[in-house]
């Protein structure tokens, strides 16, 4: 039975570290194709306002994909391989013709005129095609992964992605390639991400019987998060926050100014270093990525004239990195929206078009900074400030109001960090390794979960018992504590008292899970499972021995990490965790 349970156990790791390595291979394509597809038809295109364009069709197709993405997530019926599959397949054939267009159309035609202007414009949207449905339907596949790998699954994915587009983009191979082989490459990259993308879901759907759709929220169930609806999910600093870490790459790559530096080799030899720490760092969290950003941006833009004078480029190397890193936070938010909300797919198309608006916002500094300026070396000196000044003002505002501050912690659910509390069944169990080299303490999924269910079938519990709906698990003992230290009531269960075991608390692994998804402390951990238990004020008070105003405190940043108005609120995550 043992063997039998340690086989399955190493099939399911397996399994998950496939979907893994495709998600992240798909992500390095997709980005990596687009990038390059991006270089060399607006240097082609020769218009210092094409990246502008492409910035404003981007925004567009992602708009469009968003509607059908809502219609098609809301009707709930569908099977979302079909989605990605047609919507990328009739993506990479406008993008075919879009790139010809532009590489044997375009020279012939007047250079200026309204034909180019309207036929240049037309290309570029159907170029764009291809990026909505193939990011989108990776952020759903990079939502289904196991909560231990997100956070590097998103730094390796995004940082090989500039890894290829740096390679791609070194003198010697861009000259081998020329502007058809680039192209080709792009295109091939793309074609191999959609692949992967499916692969990643199943394949390809067998057929169009309603016994061989599964529903959309089927699709993207992920076993042990808190799902939420995404209003929920998606606070405003949530969006500040994605929006702001998506303005870099616009800034940099901004048609108007030479700021793109992945073509230098140091840059390249950078980026193999980042991702060979990333590979290797078993504690990497987003909010080190973020720093690393911010780091990078600073040294490449304030102490820009220093680092030319000692190193020359180098703070171009620096603003690239931070790029980099600002992407993988970027893209890490989403997954993190995607993965937390009800409508998994609707808050992907929703997250995406939120970065490509980032993106256009920061072209958009540039351009009304060279409309503005006298000459473009004082254009970027102006939009390079105002940047720093934008991100400085964000600090601030964070810091000054926490509630703000967005879910750095990932793809939030048990695996991607610990606050050193156990989920049932796991006290007393050292900190393990969750496969990936991150470090959890005690974390107790479907087992828990699974638990949780079968204490409740135990105990007798009936719809509208106790004097509120959390007080269908009164006490009828006491003496055993969570890991948290909530006292934890005995259920009626005669077999667990016969043989003298400790019968389960079926809120303690609930309550786990969300003090771990919305980084709770250990004392709010500790109120939250006594508002869980329907527990009243003076009650909680005497229990854990604080004061009034303390325990207000604690229930206040409850609410506010976990974005509720009520203790029923906070009764109904649970219910609804316990009833998975």
């Amino acid at each position: 039975m043992g063997f039998s349970g340690d086989n399955g156990s190493e099939s399911a790791r397996g399994a998950d570290m496939r979907t893994t390595f495709t998600a992240v291979l798909g992500l390095s394509c997709m980005f990596g194709g687009i990038w390059l597809s991006d270089g060399q038809l607006l240097g082609t295109g020769g218009s210092e306002a094409g990246t502008l364009a492409m910035r404003v069709c981007t925004c567009v197709v992602y708009f469009a994909f968003f509607l059908v993405a809502r219609r098609f997530s809301r009707r709930g019926d569908g099977d979302v391989r079909w989605l990605f599959g047609v919507a990328a397949t009739v993506g990479i054939i406008l993008f075919a013709i879009g790139a010809l267009c532009m590489l044997l159309v375009m020279p012939g035609v007047e250079r200026g005129g309204a034909a180019w202007m309207a036929l240049g414009v037309l290309s570029l949207f159907m170029v764009k095609t291809i990026g909505a449905p193939v990011s989108v339907g990776l952020v759903c596949l990079f939502a289904r992964l196991d909560g231990a790998m997100v956070v590097r699954a998103c730094t390796l994915g995004m940082l090989g992605a500039f890894a290829l587009y740096s390679l791609a983009s070194q003198h010697q191979v861009s000259a081998a390639l020329g502007a058809y082989g680039t192209v080709g490459v792009a295109g091939a990259l793309l074609c191999i991400s959609l692949l992967l993308a499916m692969l990643g879901f199943g394949g390809a759907p067998l057929g169009r019987g309603p016994e061989k759709r599964p529903p959309v929220l089927a699709a993207l169930s992920v076993p042990g998060v808190v799902k939420r609806p995404m209003a929920k999910v998606v606070t405003p600093g949530f969006v500040i926050m994605l929006v702001f870490s998506a303005m870099m790459l616009g800034f940099l790559r901004n048609g108007f100014t030479d700021g793109d530096s992945h073509g230098d080799p140091v840059s390249f030899a950078a980026l193999i270093l980042l991702l060979v720490v990333a590979f290797a760092w078993r504690g990497l969290r987003i909010e080190h990525v973020f720093y690393g950003a911010l780091l990078c941006t600073a040294v490449g833009i304030l102490l820009a004239p220093s680092v030319a004078w000692a190193l020359p480029g180098l703070e171009q190397v620096m603003c690239g990195l931070g790029t980099s890193l600002f992407e993988v936070v970027s893209w890490a938010l989403v997954v993190w929206a995607a993965r937390n909300s009800i409508e998994t797919l609707e808050a992907a198309a929703t997250m995406r078009l939120a970065a490509t608006a980032g993106h256009l916002l920061g072209t958009l500094v540039v351009a009304a900074g060279v409309v503005l300026a006298a000459t473009p070396a004082e254009a970027l000196f102006a939009s390079e400030q105002l940047m720093v000044f934008v991100y400085m003002v964000l600090l601030v505002v964070l810091l000054k109001f926490p509630g703000l501050q967005a879910p750095f912690a990932g793809a939030g659910d048990v695996s991607e960090y610990s606050i050193g509390t156990a989920g049932a069944g796991d006290a007393g169990r050292p900190e393990q390794d969750a496969g990936d080299g991150l470090t959890v303490a005690g974390t107790a999924p479907d087992g828990a979960a699974a638990g949780s269910r079968a204490a409740l079938q135990a105990g007798g519990r009936a719809d509208g018992a106790g004097d509120d709906r959390g007080c269908a698990y009164e006490a009828a003992g006491r003496g055993a504590t969570s890991s948290a230290g909530v006292p934890v009531p005995f259920l009626p269960d005669s077999a667990s008292s016969q043989s003298g075991q400790v019968p389960i608390d079926p809120v303690s692994a609930p309550c786990d899970t969300i003090a771990r998804t919305y980084r709770l402390t250990a004392r709010e951990r500790e109120v939250l499972g006594l508002i869980a238990h329907g527990r009243n004020m003076p009650f909680m008070e005497q229990e854990l021995v604080i004061s009034r105003n303390t325990l207000k405190m604690h229930i206040r940043h409850i609410y506010t990490k976990l974005d509720v108005h009520s203790k029923q609120e906070i009764i109904d995550m649970v219910e609804a965790l316990i009833a998975r």
